[in-house]
């Protein structure tokens, strides 16, 4: 999903948004998420803080919640497409006058006293961070001479003579500021320091890469925080209680008290993305995808949070395991009743991932079901839906629920979807398979254009021998296994090249 940087307008939107869900300004949150961007190994990333600080206020509401988490995490997500957007060893003059706007839009919403209060509370917070990653932050607090602390900061920024400034410039700004400084000397001050922690941020990416290739953690190292939980039990279980839906989590002794613990679990992607051997069990993915099934079971709220965030990962990163695809549906089951509103967000939503989208189509095709929505409402949402979207694939999606659902009243927007080429037809069929669904035709007038699953059925059907992996009008399912036997799921492999 491509994110844009924060705006002037965005600016104040936002400011007004932040102080009411969390009491602070853009501009305290601006520079926050800059410094905190510079932890190797931050303690506790800065929108789990917010969630757990919203989880634990009584008297809101589930639903302004999510909604709020949602508007958290977009400015989080802009104020880092901000800081990236000066490459700071060749700015482009355009980039940063964009940056200078964003600035200059964060500084006017404060009052001067509010200003310098927030920029020395973050080059103080920037200067403890900096020098506790790079190792000097005993000698930050022990060196008396400032000759002798810059010589030391000397020898461990070495050839990094940008940082090194970087560093003194926060020293020197926060000395200034708690002196008096002007106006303009804030605006100033607030545009270096967002260059710095730029400056810092542009580097750690290439630094945390490189530290994360020489000490690589093993597995017994990754596994070992756990050992001491209750959770640790996961991690015997493996693969044969995945999907058995009988399966309960409290009978061994997991309940509510461990949701902390489990929520680490649950979204540790180092276990989830390790590269295990061949031959082993993964007992320790498993365990990841028993933390999810665990939160879902005892219905713990911060879970759905994570489950959304963990399924637009996962198709975001096109990941070939795919397990939260494939268990979204059971795992949000609990959180269904109070997602309709959020999944139409998602649904037509143009920047979201297309199969992020199309699960959401599902999961509205199972509130129907369940009878926790009619089909008028649903009907609603797919002319919305069929009125823009271009995507071939969410089109299909919603295409084939109105199939099962006998929606036939979108028939003409169908129509039009299929005419103007803005449907996968290899998913779902063509326009002659909408019309026999909708019993508007009793069999087709022209021969089944041979798509990848279709050409294969045509084949068996052609040699005589009935398909193990496919029977009459039964379509190959975008999770099934691949036909061509690479052991990929079929949209990663041969659906690609359809």
């Amino acid at each position: 999903m491509n994110i844009e940087p924060l705006t002037p307008t965005a600016v104040e939107f936002y400011n007004k948004l932040l102080k009411k869900i969390v009491n602070k300004p853009a501009l305290e949150l601006f520079f926050e998420v800059g410094t905190e961007l510079i932890e190797v190994g931050p303690k506790e990333h800065l929108i789990n803080r917010i969630v757990q600080e919203l989880a634990d206020r009584k008297n809101l509401d589930i639903n302004d919640l999510n909604l709020y988490l949602r508007q958290i995490n977009e400015f989080y997500n802009a104020s880092i497409a901000s800081y990236d957007l000066v490459d700071t060893q060749d700015p482009v003059e355009t980039d940063l006058a964009k940056l200078e706007k964003i600035v200059h839009a964060l500084m006017q919403l404060e009052s001067v006293e509010k200003n310098r209060e927030i920029m020395i509370s973050m080059c103080d917070k920037a200067i403890e961070t900096i020098a506790k990653e790079y190792g000097f932050w005993k000698e930050l607090h022990s060196i008396a001479l400032h000759d002798e602390l810059v010589s030391h900061v000397d020898s461990v920024f070495g050839k990094m003579t940008a940082l090194n400034t970087g560093f003194f410039s926060f020293m020197d700004i926060s000395r200034m500021l708690k002196k008096g400084a002007t106006k303009d000397e804030f605006y100033e001050f607030s545009m270096l320091m967002t260059i710095i922690l730029a400056s810092y941020n542009e580097v750690r990416k290439y630094r945390y890469e490189f530290i994360q290739e020489e000490e690589e953690l093993s597995l017994e190292e990754f596994v070992k925080p756990y050992m001491k939980t209750k959770v640790a039990m996961l991690f015997s279980l493996g693969i044969k209680t995945i999907d058995q839906d009988d399966f309960s989590y409290r009978t061994l002794g997991l309940s509510r008290k461990n949701k902390k613990q489990l929520l680490e679990l649950g979204s540790d992607m180092a276990l989830y993305y390790y590269e295990y051997d061949e031959d082993d069990e993964c007992m320790e993915f498993f365990a990841v995808l028993h933390a999810w099934r665990a939160l879902s079971e005892l219905e713990i709220a911060e879970a759905k949070a994570l489950f959304v965030d963990l399924l637009r990962e996962l198709f975001n990163e096109e990941d070939d395991l795919d397990w939260m695809p494939r268990l979204f549906k059971k795992l949000i089951k609990p959180f269904r009743f109070d997602m309709f509103n959020e999944s139409v967000e998602y649904i037509l939503d143009e920047n979201e991932h297309e199969w992020f989208r199309a699960e959401f189509i599902n999961l509205l095709q199972s509130m129907l079901k369940n009878d926790e929505i009619d089909k008028n409402t649903l009907s609603q949402v797919f002319e919305k839906l069929f009125k823009k979207c271009k995507n071939p694939v969410v089109n299909a999606s919603a295409i084939a629920v109105c199939k099962d659902e006998k929606l036939t009243e979108h028939y003409p927007q169908i129509k039009q979807l299929y005419e103007k080429k803005r449907v996968d037809y290899s998913l779902d069929g063509d326009l002659e398979d909408v019309e026999l669904a909708f019993r508007m035709r009793s069999e087709r007038s022209t021969k089944r254009d041979l798509s990848f699953g279709n050409l294969l059925e045509e084949v068996c059907r052609e040699e005589d021998e009935p398909s193990q992996l496919f029977v009459a009008e039964e379509k190959i399912g975008r999770n099934d296994p691949c036909p061509c036997g690479s052991g990929k799921k079929y949209k990663k492999c041969c659906l690609k090249t359809r």
